[in-house]
């Protein structure tokens, strides 16, 4: 599976899930940036404001790296909080799609 066809997916998993979901150009140039620093092996440092959707725009690139070189990918976070709303809700979106 490429990236390009995980986002063919995205529009229609979220709005089954949340009717008001909209793409977001912001998040899917992140997600690429992030996947195309993983496949080189490269540092990447992004900011991205409130409401872009950055969880989702990492963790469906690191899920696809590691399935593709069947790697293992830490994601570290700075709060309990996202913790909680990755492994509760974001991670369920990402199962859905892969």
């Amino acid at each position: 599976m490429k990236l390009s066809e995980i986002f063919e997916k995205i529009p229609k998993v979220f709005s089954r899930l949340d009717k008001s979901y909209e793409e977001r150009k912001e998040q899917i140039d992140y997600s690429w940036a992030i996947y195309n620093a993983l496949e080189k092996n490269e540092i990447l440092v992004i900011e991205a404001e409130t409401g872009v959707g950055k969880t989702l725009g990492y963790l469906l690139p690191a899920v696809l790296y590691s399935k593709k070189h069947n790697k293992r990918v830490l994601i570290s976070t700075y709060t309990k909080v996202l913790q909680n709303q990755i492994l509760t809700s974001d991670i369920l979106l990402v199962k859905e799609i892969f």
